[in-house]
Order: structure tokens, then C-alpha cells, then sequence
């Protein structure tokens, strides 16, 4: 990370970070497996879907479904197609959420919650 990329980090009052390289590797390795799959059979149905990439083809593993999502979400990465959130959005419950971003999201919770309670009790 840049000594200017630092700087900006510190500016947020709460930052996560992965071990993951990007988004795309959280989502695919812990978005839940139904959950892909919808999103890559909605998402070839769309006119930004990368055909050489192929289909989810019936029968395929966990493993090919994993890594048809992760290169779908690459190849479109700098599209504004919003296939992250079309992961996200397929996730019928919290059960297929990604664990990192149920984490963050309860920690956010958590954060708001406390702060409107402090500023604003509850009778």
C-alpha cells in the first residue's frame, strides 16, 4: 500500500481488510454454492455477460461453479454492471451471505445501533 493509500485508510473511522486479493475472491469462495449458481445462470441471461467464458453447465462442481464466478466477476470488474451486488442480491438468506461480509455488516450494526441509542434514548 501506498504511503498516500495509508493516509486515505486512516481518514475512515473503521476499515476491514481480507486476505483475500479482492472482492471477487471473498464472494467466490464464500458466497453460498446455490447462491452462485443462480447468479451466473441470471447473469448469462444479460447482455454484459463475458461469452468466452462459457455457462454453468448442469452437473458442474463446487469447484467450477467457484471459479466460473470469480472470473465472471473479474472479467467485468471494471464495467459498471454491478455483479457483486447481483451475487449478493441471488443470497436467499444469511446463510448464503459471505461470512466476511455478514461480519462486517453485523459490526456496522452494531456501530449504529450503539451511536442512536447514545444520541437518541429510548424511553
Amino acid at each position: 500500500m501506498t504511503t498516500d493509500q495509508q493516509t486515505k485508510l486512516g481518514s475512515y473511522a473503521k476499515h476491514w481488510e481480507s486476505s483475500e486479493k479482492g472482492i471477487e475472491d471473498v464472494l467466490a469462495k464464500e458466497t453460498g454454492l446455490k447462491a452462485l449458481e443462480r447468479f451466473l445462470t441470471e447473469a448469462a441471461k444479460r447482455g454484459s455477460y463475458p461469452k468466452d467464458l462459457g455457462n454453468i453447465q448442469a452437473g458442474a462442481t463446487e469447484t467450477d461453479v467457484r471459479a466460473l464466478a470469480r472470473d465472471v466477476l473479474i472479467k467485468r470488474k471494471s464495467h459498471a454492471h454491478g455483479n457483486a451486488a447481483c451475487v449478493i442480491a441471488e443470497c436467499h438468506d444469511e446463510s448464503e451471505l459471505p461470512a466476511t461480509v455478514v461480519s462486517i455488516l453485523d459490526e456496522i450494526h452494531k456501530n449504529l445501533t450503539s451511536a442512536s441509542q447514545a444520541t437518541c434514548p429510548h424511553p
